[in-house]
């Protein structure tokens, strides 16, 4: 029995050397240092050894059995082998109190504060470095997680949309739709999208081989314009708009891209008569939605043109006035844009309410864009044939109805509240 907890012993001895030993040259010269695992079993054989009675020299023969040299037994013997610290949080997942989260979210405001983006690695050695915060990657991730956090692709159009000038925009924006909506005005939202006649799904099944290839062309095809309206109700009834470059064949208009006349015909007549009485028409501020009725003069504008401008709106001039002088005349005087389909509007009793730049996230047709588009590209099967696309765009139109209109609708208002939300909070 003891022979047997000996070899026992031994054997752990020697594995634990090979597990923890660090090996330091010097010279020619290898030394072994043991771990505290090693020193400990070293000091269980010498005891073991030393409680029986008929042994003799322990210590030569307790090396002799480690392999450690005698005056690292006698050294082990006489220091003995420290007690293991145990970690007072053992076992333990670290928790962060408010106090420190509060201080991890600083931390990562500053850094971006200074162009750094910071990732797990980089945040622990500055929270490590700058706060005296510590704990493990995975334990950083969760509570990046709880507070909130996603790693995610960085919007860079966030400074300019968080901009004195559009917050007081995207506020002015808010306040008038709500306004309108406890009216109880009908909201409608207009915009265009294009779709390539070759654009099929991307991704698939496949392994590989030449089996699992789709007959479809690498170009784009030709570009359908799709310009349409519509609200919780559902799209607005004969208001869809088609055109397409080199597509006479398909029965389009026949339109290179879109212009202000082109979207200004459409708008006076297709969709102004279809729409409710006293609607809200919303729109973005395209510059072919946005032609102004009479355009406010700039350096670029001729000497004429700011002579019009100027009898236009009754303001007094010389005719020796230089161009300069009649710019600075316009400018003593401040005249509101009014723009072309503001004014169409206004005399069918309708509003127009302009987006907010960069806030297509507030416009549901840009959710509904991208269901058609998905089902357009899943149905496709015949890209190279222009009449079929055309076809199948007005086809997925049609299947997409008022539920999915007044879903996409909703989750805009959802957003509203948002935005309104932590306007309040401020």
């Amino acid at each position: 029995m003891f022979i047997s907890t000996l070899v026992v012993n031994v054997k752990m001895l020697q594995d634990e050397n090979d597990k923890f030993e660090e090996i330091i040259t010097v010279g020619n010269q290898k030394r072994k240092h043991l771990s505290d695992d090693a020193k400990q079993i070293v000091l269980n054989v010498f005891n073991f050894l030393k409680s029986d009675s008929d042994e003799t020299a322990p210590v030569s023969k307790t090396a002799k059995m480690t392999q450690v040299p005698d005056t690292t037994v006698r050294r082990i013997i006489q220091e003995g082998v420290p007690d293991k610290k145990q970690r007072t949080d053992a076992g333990k997942t670290r928790i962060f109190n408010d106090f420190e989260k509060d201080v991890i979210r600083r931390k990562i405001y500053s850094l971006y504060n200074e162009n750094i983006f910071p990732s797990l690695r980089v945040l622990l050695e500055k929270l490590k470095k700058d706060c005296d915060i510590s704990c493990s990657i995975s334990t950083l991730h969760s509570v990046l997680r709880n507070m909130g956090f996603k790693y995610k692709k960085i919007d860079k159009r966030q400074v300019l949309m968080e901009s004195r000038r559009i917050c007081q925009w995207r506020y002015h924006y808010l306040a008038e739709l709500r306004k309108f909506r406890e009216e109880n005005r009908p909201i409608i939202y207009l915009d265009e999208t294009w779709y390539d006649t070759h654009d099929t799904l991307s991704k698939s099944w496949t392994d590989g081989s030449t089996n699992c290839t789709a007959k479809v062309p690498v170009s784009r095809g030709k570009r359908i314009i799709i310009l349409h309206a519509g609200s919780d109700q559902g799209w607005v009834k004969e208001a869809l708009f088609l055109s397409g470059h080199n597509m006479k064949n398909a029965c389009l208009d026949y339109h290179d891209n879109m212009t202000s006349d082109i979207f200004e015909e459409w708008f006076r007549t297709k969709l102004l008569p279809n729409i409710p009485e006293n609607s809200v028409i919303v729109m973005d501020n395209a510059s072919y939605h946005s032609r102004q009725l009479y355009k406010i003069p700039t350096k670029s504008s001729t000497k004429t043109e700011i002579q019009e401008f100027l009898y236009q709106n009754d303001i007094h001039f010389e005719e020796s006035y230089s161009k300069n002088e009649l710019l600075e005349v316009a400018q003593t005087k401040v005249v509101k844009k009014v723009y072309v389909c503001d004014s169409m509007a206004e005399k069918f009793g309708h509003t127009v309410l302009r987006l907010p730049p960069y806030y297509c996230v507030l416009n549901p047709i840009e959710l509904i864009w991208g269901q058609l588009k998905t089902s357009i590209r899943r149905q496709n099967v015949s890209p190279t044939i222009n009449d079929n696309v055309v076809e199948l765009i007005k086809s997925e139109i049609n299947n997409i109805g008022d539920k999915q209109w007044a879903y996409s609708v909703q989750h805009v208002i959802n957003i509203e509240n948002n935005y309104l939300s932590a306007t309040n909070t401020k």
